[in-house]
């Protein structure tokens, strides 16, 4: 949010008013009235006169913030049962920029690239899935089967014993690329680092 000089003359396309200014990259916070004009912030100043502008918003005991960035979102809709469009989501959540927690593996990815990523507005980063399906079987667990990323059909045993097997695949994998990869475990308990080592 860059706090440009308001020039005496300067009109604008909307005035943001009265809010609370908040942008801890430059370590600001002040009530005050933002001027947009061609959908960038033109100035900010205590005061702009509503005369100044055709539009605009009362912010009057309201935050005003840059937008904020969702670290865990389900944002491949169609691709997953929990999926939802980011530019759908972004006026209620404040979001502007996304992660996806893995909602695609490597045989849905493209299809997340080409529809979804190259067509929001907003910014999606994502992780991809060790299960090659991602989310797509949600609610059934994505990693029952982790050679074919299918649900098994066999048994059908406790996800838990099938996350003890996964496990030290999963750190097989993380070593064969060179990266850390991180485990959700059951949902519930604290996120785990597998460590990498190949067996």
């Amino acid at each position: 949010m860059g706090v440009n000089q308001i020039e005496t003359d300067d009109t604008f396309d909307l005035i943001i008013k009265g809010g609370e200014v908040l942008d801890p990259s430059q370590n600001l916070r002040t009530r005050g009235d933002i001027g947009i004009k061609d959908a960038l912030i033109a100035g900010l100043a205590p005061d702009i006169l509503p005369d100044r502008s055709a539009q605009m918003i009362d912010a009057r005991g309201k935050l005003v913030t840059p937008g904020l960035v969702d670290l865990h979102a389900h944002v491949f809709p169609h691709g997953s049962a929990i999926g939802l469009p980011a530019d759908e989501i972004a006026p209620a959540t404040g979001s502007t920029t996304y992660v996806s927690p893995g909602d695609t593996g490597g045989k849905n990815f493209s299809s997340f690239k080409d529809y979804i990523l190259s067509r929001a507005r907003s910014r999606i980063f994502g992780f991809v899935n060790i299960s090659s399906i991602g989310l797509e079987a949600f609610p059934l667990g994505e990693c029952l089967d982790i050679n074919s990323g299918r649900p098994s059909r066999g048994q059908g045993s406790p996800v838990g014993q099938h996350r003890r097997r996964q496990r030290p695949r999963t750190a097989q994998a993380g070593h064969r690329c060179g990266r850390p990869i991180r485990d959700q475990g059951t949902g519930n308990g604290p996120h785990r680092r597998c460590s990498g080592r190949a067996r």
